[in-house]
């Protein structure tokens, strides 16, 4: 074919369009914009209250994923930055075609190619991208091109990127091969995982989002108020050394209060109605075993463990069942009003007989933070018509606690 000559000139938009869709096709820019995406969705889910898939604020999450999702942008807008000082974009750039060569001239520079120098070509809008091994390339506008000019720089590049020039150049071909063979089964996988995830999430945290309804006709909030019933269990030297840190209230159960004892030990307590008059030291088992329970439970934060304690309302008890994980557990003391365990470690459940479901429970394990060792006392006390669960532990997770401190603070 005879030569031929093409001048190419792109508009900062143009420019600023190719640098963008070029990113977008990069893998890294793949992953990056469908984990943005994925966490930019679930936190307006949120916002809109379509389905609660965080306790607190998504903002963190809607950050992140708004970072993710600038990364493309961002560069885009730095390399259009430097689009007015290359003057070749605004005055043109000469391109000369013919059967072996490609000549290329602009106002500063004049050069040679071999058509076989490159090996790649692309289309994006207007403009025939074609690129050597290096990575970098030339824009051509095809509408400046005759059908068959166009035809005829294809299958040069068509040509020479089968075409073994140089042993580099056939090693760069064989590794983008083996990028784009990768690339694609990354973006599908990419894809069906995000998918899985965002129906996981919406099908799981619409069945909380129901949990959470449920909850919250009964929770009430947290009051740092003292209990004064809690309070006068103990004995007037006991009262002194007593700091209240507050209670979780509810409208079905009465509160959980948590306190502090001489600013080295940690208190539970919780008060049970009773269906009738009884004997502790009938009423009660103890065992050991797994702990934990089933349906909706509301959390109450002790520290290094949490109290989990059962969705509804409660009806008063008639018998009690204390399940303990650690086989060590001693039972210190029962009698009518009073029954005393101390547990060297783990958790535990309580159950208003055999056959009921758990009230509430602490499940206190091994983790990379925690040992799961923290002793605990466990205190029954009858007054009256009620029952009062106490439970002592130290103030930090290595603390000891002496057995009998609890049972010797309040009022006999």
């Amino acid at each position: 074919m005879q030569e031929f000559t093409v001048t190419t000139r792109i508009t900062k938009t143009e420019y600023a369009r190719i640098v963008f869709f070029g990113y977008y096709k990069q893998t890294g820019s793949i992953l990056f914009t469908i984990f943005g995406l994925y966490l930019v969705i679930i936190a307006a889910l949120t916002f809109l209250e379509i389905t609660p898939y965080y306790s607190g604020s998504p903002s963190v999450d809607l950050i992140e994923g708004m970072i993710f999702l600038s990364i493309v942008p961002l560069n885009t807008w730095r390399a259009v930055r430097k689009y007015g000082s290359n003057g070749n974009f605004q005055k043109g750039v000469t391109y000369t075609f013919s059967e072996n060569d490609i000549k290329v001239e602009t106002e500063n520079f004049k050069g040679e190619y071999l058509c076989a120098y490159f090996i790649k070509q692309k289309e994006s809008g207007k403009y025939l991208i074609v690129s050597h091994p290096g990575g970098t390339g030339i824009l051509i506008d095809k509408t400046a091109l005759t059908a068959e000019q166009l035809q005829f720089i294809r299958s040069k590049v068509a040509h020479s990127s089968v075409k073994a020039f140089s042993a580099s150049a056939a090693g760069r071909r064989a590794k983008s091969r083996k990028k784009s063979n990768v690339i694609i089964p990354v973006i599908i996988f990419s894809v069906l995982l995000t998918s899985i995830c965002l129906y996981n999430t919406f099908i799981w945290s619409n069945k909380d989002k129901l949990d959470f309804k449920e909850v919250s006709k009964e929770y009430v909030g947290y009051s740092n108020n003292f209990n004064r019933e809690y309070v006068s269990l103990f004995t007037e030297t006991a009262q002194k050394k007593l700091t209240d840190t507050g209670s979780f209230l509810s409208k079905v159960r009465n509160p959980f209060c948590n306190a502090v004892y001489d600013n080295k030990y940690n208190l539970l307590i919780y008060k049970i109605e009773l269906a009738k008059d009884i004997q502790l030291d009938t009423a009660i088992g103890n065992n050991h075993g797994a702990v934990g329970g089933e349906g909706t439970f509301l959390v109450d934060d002790l520290g290094y463990f949490n109290l989990d304690f059962r969705q509804g309302r409660v009806s008063p008890a008639s018998e009690f069942l204390l399940t303990t994980v650690d086989p060590k557990t001693e039972v210190v003391l029962t009698n009518e009003t009073a029954a005393y365990y101390f547990l060297p470690g783990g958790g535990f459940s309580v159950k208003y007989g055999k056959d009921s479901t758990t009230d509430f429970y602490v499940e206190d394990e091994a983790s990379i933070f925690t040992q799961g060792k923290t002793p605990k006392s466990i205190l029954f006390l009858k007054r009256n018509k009620s029952v009062y669960f106490l439970m002592m532990f130290p103030g930090s997770e290595d603390g000891k606690l002496p057995k009998d401190l609890l049972y010797l603070i309040v009022k006999k």
